[in-house]
């Protein structure tokens, strides 16, 4: 029944998503973004909120094209390139042919590859036909959402998040469901918030690790618990989409642990990973991740989905990828580099926020490349100009407007009275966004 279920929600959802790209083209139509007082738009359109990151980089994209110079920590974004031996894989694929269409799930060996990797560094066994290689890990968050979820379930959401989450969670037809961690526990969820987060219409838990966007790890001990929690026999029903997009990315002696391989793996048959290969490898442009779960039919019906939105990944980008995978000490080298150099920009980010009025930063972050303090003391300020300061969103539009600094505001993660600050670019661009902050924190009356 559930699998019919399915079925007819996966056709509802097709045709909702068709929509949902008719709708995008006509906005475009002629090359303007038409109101939808002029263009009447379906309701799933209009609900979807806009993301704060997006908002804050168009608008910094428009201040750099009026000649203003903008210094940005705003988007997740490595600023080192790929290595060079999948630069050279890259060039290598286009120049030899390797231009068509591979399988929807992708090429054969590439999920080989990850399925090899996975059991190395992780110690989780995956066959090929239990990986979903896809545009990018958002595309399987998103995929793997649809293929579970239905109107009338719940996803379980920590907050602060990454913005995606509710809104995919509610163009599936679902409810999410935001559990707001605490920042004396190391913004990690713990397993008595997850409990009363719980309900019999519960679908799915929600689990970052490394957390985007407080950079916290989740400990294997605090896996462990958050585990022990889903595998009571009245949470039988409920899957955990294990986003390890960062976990490559961590700095101190804690290992990362994945999320199906917790408790002896006790959980994996419920667990849908999602990773990729754009942070770890600087790859964002090139839109390739992978969802991979022991449960071959929701790797199947993701496949389904898959087919008829975007078929396969780009042929060129999964050459790069099977080269990336290709030589594990090479690569290993490479991250552990990567590594090092964002942990000296991490360690500088950290002091320079703390001599900066105004905000708090309670940990040092274990994971990923993102910091993010707390700005409550600023919230209800005014300008130099008068103008009151009531959020952190007002806080972040003034410090970009008038010091060309772009921040994202912590409403974007559902947490109030926050920024993001990513420190993946240069040292001297984190120094000139700090001096910038200094003196604009500290011009508020």
């Amino acid at each position: 029944a559930r699998g019919a279920k399915l079925g007819v929600m996966s056709s509802m959802r097709s045709l909702l998503l068709a929509a949902l790209c008719v709708g995008l083209a006509v906005l475009r139509v002629g090359g303007s973004q038409l109101s939808s007082a002029v263009t009447p738009l379906s309701p799933l359109v209009q609900s979807l909120k806009a993301s704060r990151t997006i908002e804050i980089h168009a608008l910094t994209k428009a201040l750099e094209a009026e000649g203003k110079d903008v210094v940005s920590l705003c988007v997740g974004e490595p600023d080192f390139e790929p290595p060079d031996y999948v630069l050279q894989a890259t060039a290598r694929a286009a120049a030899s042919g390797h231009t068509k269409y591979t399988a929807v799930s992708g090429d054969l060996n590439l999920r080989a590859a990850i399925c090899r990797d996975l059991e190395r560094r992780k110690g989780t066994g995956y066959s090929p036909e239990q990986v979903l290689v896809s545009n990018g890990a958002k595309q399987s968050v998103f995929q793997a959402v649809l293929a579970l979820c239905a109107p009338g379930d719940e996803v379980i959401i920590p907050a602060p998040y990454w913005p995606s989450y509710p809104e995919i969670t509610r163009l599936a037809g679902a409810t999410p469901v935001i559990v707001e961690t605490k920042a004396e526990n190391g913004f990690a969820l713990t397993a008595q918030e997850l409990r009363a987060a719980l309900s019999p219409r519960t679908r799915m838990l929600m689990l970052c690790n490394p957390v985007n966007p407080t950079g916290a790890l989740l400990t294997e001990t605090a896996l462990n618990s958050l585990a022990d929690v889903l595998l009571e026999e009245k949470h039988e029903q409920v899957w955990t989409l294990a986003d390890e997009i960062y976990e490559r990315i961590v700095y101190g002696e804690a290992p990362h642990v994945s999320f199906a391989a917790v408790r002896g793996g006790a959980l994996k048959s419920r667990t849908l990973v999602v990773n990729g290969f754009s942070k770890s490898h600087a790859m964002t442009g090139y839109r390739l991740g992978y969802l991979a779960a022991e449960n071959v039919d929701v790797v199947k019906a993701c496949t389904k989905l898959q087919s008829q939105l975007t078929s396969c990944a780009s042929s060129i980008a999964q050459e790069a990828a099977k080269e990336a995978l290709a030589d594990a000490e090479r690569d290993d080298k490479f991250i552990q580099q990567s590594i090092e150099e964002l942990k000296a920009k991490r360690d500088l980010t950290c002091t320079r926020i703390s001599e900066i009025p105004g905000t708090t930063l309670r940990d040092v972050p274990e994971g990923a490349f993102y910091v993010f303090p707390s700005v409550s003391e600023l919230i209800g300020k005014k300008t130099p100009a008068g103008e009151v300061l009531s959020t952190s969103h007002d806080l972040c539009l003034h410090l970009l407007k008038d010091y060309n600094v772009a921040l994202v505001p912590g409403e974007g993660f559902g947490y109030t009275e926050t920024i993001r600050i990513s420190y993946a670019t240069s040292v001297p661009v984190i120094e000139e966004a700090m001096r910038r902050m200094s003196k604009c924190f500290a011009a508020l009356q």
